[in-house]
């Protein structure tokens, strides 16, 4: 039979790291990586989305979701039609990926679009 440790047992510390270390450790700031956006369209989408007032935590999962239909679907956004945009959000739908992680794709792509490449798509009217 196992001896469960007595409630006069002194806690088991756990290291606390200094903040110099928390520095080090920490991923660079959303504010860097939407700094430098990698091309002059996504630059555009990024002040497109400050001037929306969007944060930067929206700015960067947007900028992720747009980056993951790039290359699922190896089109860059100013070549693709309607047609690619619902094959892709359907296939989204297929494999069942979570609702949360649908809306925000098909919001960040909306977004980019319809703000900064000005596509009127039935795709997004509500019927």
């Amino acid at each position: 039979m196992t001896k469960l440790p007595s409630a006069t047992m002194e806690p088991r510390r756990e290291k606390q790291l200094s903040a110099k270390a928390r520095k080090a450790i920490k991923p660079p700031s959303i504010k860097a990586a939407l700094a430098a956006p990698s091309n002059p369209l996504m630059a555009q989408f990024v002040r497109d989305m400050a001037v929306a007032g969007h944060g930067e935590g929206t700015q960067a999962t947007y900028l992720a979701a747009v980056q993951q239909f790039i290359n699922s679907t190896w089109t860059s956004p100013e070549q693709a039609t309607e047609a690619q945009l619902q094959s892709y959000l359907i296939g989204l739908r297929e494999r069942d990926v979570a609702g949360e992680t649908f809306r925000v794709q098909r919001f960040a792509l909306q977004f980019l679009f319809q703000n900064t490449l000005a596509r009127d798509w039935a795709l997004f009217k509500k019927n």
